[in-house]
């Protein structure tokens, strides 16, 4: 009996998984063991609207046992703590594991480039957990402005900023732009005179730097359109409590930071070290971890040079998934004996939703925009999504969403 183990329930451990499951066969004598810290799939492209009260969190998670239930898997709760690839060997905080095939799919983690306070002092946008923390952040500074303003007569603080612009950082920016905008309207139409600012900050000359020029801009239009004021070429140098400065110089005055600026790869002791300078675990074409055994590696954890251009495959949900077929099929077709396929990335397309049924899109070479990318955007990932319980709630919830106002519930 083999057994392989997948560290990480992402997107790429997660799609592993059901690919292992999927093509395995009865003569197979293969288990399938999934180590997570959560029980459950996070559908992370989502979690901007569960942050700005667009959809229930508990619509973008499914128990990771719903998901992949099969004689053949096992999933443990638990967190990796040290992988020994002499004697093949897991250590969690709970035992030690021994495994045969080793995935490992442990995503990534926030980075925040040794910039003082920023840990301290701001919001990120990773996990469950911190989707709700930034609702939970923006209901309490209106409440606390209104009560400053009928209390004291004290000025609301209605500023919000934003570090990083990538996809997360513009589709946030535009949500909650919304979102704010939708509170001051019902609930707090007394601080609606003092206006509400939403700043975008962006360390490099563009936003979402690696799509087209053409949707970059439209993306930009709309963001103005719905009052966010973007600053490029603003490398945030301090955070403090009520404060961001950017370039050593300007301070934007702000109790609000959220942080999208940037990811690490997520990464786990090993003996012998297999990471590079950057915690990175450096594979092969077929997926294989170089100067280990057995060991694969897929998604924001793994460097994988594409074979077309040479460069990175880039952090992205549709890469790890496209990598987790053909890494399930490798693992196989080597215990079968059989010759390995070399993976290769070719980006499906890209769309951003820019809020207020708006997004940008370019798909194939084609760019297009508007209402219909956004509808496009919405069909996409309620596709993706996994658990047909989780698309029809999501659904539902984007339904009420066109006729009532969002949920302004703290959690």
């Amino acid at each position: 009996m083999k057994r392989i183990v997948i560290l990480g329930a992402g997107f790429g451990g997660v799609y592993t998984a059901l690919h292992l499951l999927k093509r395995l066969k009865p003569k197979d004598q293969v288990e399938i063991l999934l180590i997570n810290k959560t029980n459950y799939f996070l559908f992370s492209p989502m979690l901007h609207e569960v942050a700005t009260g667009g959809l229930n969190r508990s619509n973008i998670v499914q128990p990771i046992r719903e998901i992949l239930q099969r004689p053949q898997f096992n999933f443990i709760r638990c967190t990796a703590k040290e992988i020994n690839l002499e004697k093949k060997t897991i250590t969690t905080e709970k035992t030690v594991l021994s495994y045969d095939y080793l995935v490992i799919a442990l995503g990534a983690e926030n980075e925040f480039f040794n910039i003082p306070g920023a840990q301290e002092h701001t919001l990120p946008l990773k996990s469950l957990p911190d989707a709700v923390a930034i609702r939970n952040h923006v209901l309490d500074t209106l409440e606390y402005s209104s009560a400053l303003l009928k209390v004291k007569n004290q000025k609301p603080d209605l500023s919000f900023v934003i570090v990083g612009a990538g996809p997360t950082g513009v589709e946030l920016a535009g949500e909650l732009a919304e979102f704010v905008d939708q509170n001051l309207q019902v609930n707090y139409p007394h601080l609606k005179e003092y206006g509400r600012k939403i700043y975008l900050l962006q360390r490099g000359p563009a936003i979402m730097p690696f799509i087209c020029n053409h949707c970059r801009q439209d993306a930009l239009k709309k963001l103005a359109k719905e009052n966010v004021t973007v600053m490029t070429n603003a490398a945030v140098t301090k955070v403090a409590k009520e404060a961001v400065e950017i370039n050593n110089k300007q301070k934007i005055a702000t109790t609000t930071t959220i942080w999208t600026s940037g990811v690490k790869p997520a990464t786990i002791p090993t003996t012998p070290k297999i990471t590079d300078e950057k915690g990175f675990f450096p594979v092969d074409a077929y997926l294989r971890v170089k100067g280990a055994e057995n060991v694969y590696a897929l998604g924001d954890c793994a460097l994988l040079m594409n074979p077309p251009d040479g460069k990175p495959v880039p952090a992205l949900a549709q890469a790890a998934v496209k990598e987790a077929k053909v890494l399930a099929q490798n693992i196989l077709h080597d215990i079968r004996k059989q010759p390995l396929k070399q993976f290769t990335f070719k980006q499906s397309g890209l769309l951003v939703s820019v809020g207020k049924r708006f997004a940008v899109a370019e798909i194939h070479g084609i760019k297009f925009k508007g209402f219909f990318a956004w509808w496009l955007w919405r069909t996409i990932y309620l596709t993706k999504l996994v658990g047909f319980r989780n698309k029809l709630t999501v659904a539902y919830d984007w339904t009420l969403n066109l006729f009532f106002p969002r949920d302004t519930t703290q959690i």
